[in-house]
C-alpha cells in the first residue's frame, strides 16, 4: 500500500491518500508564535453517514498528537498513553529509531536506507530533472498494514526529526569564498 503525502516539505501538515486517490490520513500542526507545537494525526473514518446524511463525507477520528517542546522531552499521545517520544521511539545508531509495535515486535526506523527486511518505506518526492517526477509516498508493505495507524504515527515523527536534522546541516554550510570578484 502507498500513502501519497499531499505536501512533501513536511509530514507534519499534510494528508495521506491511497493510490485511487482516497484520504486514508491527515496531520495539522497550526503555528505557534511563543512555546511548543503540536501535532494531530487523524484517521479518515468511512461508510458513517453525517448528520444530514451525506454518506461520502470525510470524517476524521483522532489518531494520535505529538507535542514538540522546546527545551523538554516531545510527548507523544495514542491509544490512552502518554510517553516521551525517546522513550517510545528509542536512538538505536546514527539517527535510526526503534520502537516496539502493538504485536510486541521490534520495529526500527532505519534514515537513508532501502533495507531488504523492511516493511515501510519512504519515498522522497522527485522533481523530474535527474529522475522520473514522482509524488512523495511512504509504502507500507503488506507485513505491516495491521499497524497503519502506528506506522503512520511513527513515520510523521522520525521524518520530522530527519528533516529538521537536514536542515540543521544545510545551514551550517559555508561557501568560500564568500563573494567572487
Amino acid at each position: 500500500m502507498n500513502l501519497y503525502l499531499s505536501k512533501s516539505t513536511t509530514s507534519i501538515n499534510t494528508t495521506f491518500t491511497s493510490s485511487d486517490g482516497v484520504v486514508l490520513y491527515k496531520t495539522h500542526t497550526p503555528f505557534r508564535l511563543v512555546g511548543g507545537r503540536s501535532t494531530t494525526i487523524s484517521r479518515a473514518l468511512r461508510d458513517i453517514p453525517t448528520r444530514d446524511g451525506a454518506e461520502n463525507a470525510l470524517r476524521f477520528a483522532h489518531l494520535a498528537q505529538i507535542d514538540w517542546k522546546i527545551g523538554a522531552p516531545t510527548i507523544l499521545r495514542f491509544g490512552g498513553q502518554e510517553i516521551k517520544a525517546r522513550s517510545y521511539l528509542i536512538k538505536d545508531g546514527w539517527g535510526h529509531r526503534k520502537f516496539t509495535g502493538l504485536d510486541g515486535k521490534e520495529y526500527k526506523w532505519i534514515l537513508g536506507a532501502n533495507r531488504p527486511k523492511a516493511i515501510a518505506l519512504y519515498h522522497r518526492q522527485r522533481f523530474g530533472v535527474f529522475h522520473a517526477k514522482r509524488q512523495a509516498y511512504l509504502e507500507v508493505l503488506p507485513q505491516a498494514e495491521h499497524m497503519l495507524d502506528t506506522v503512520v504515527m511513527t513515520f510523521v515523527y522520525v521524518e520530522k526529526i530527519r528533516r529538521q536534522k537536514e536542515d540543521a546541516a544545510k545551514s551550517q554550510l559555508v561557501l568560500w569564498p564568500p563573494f567572487l570578484y
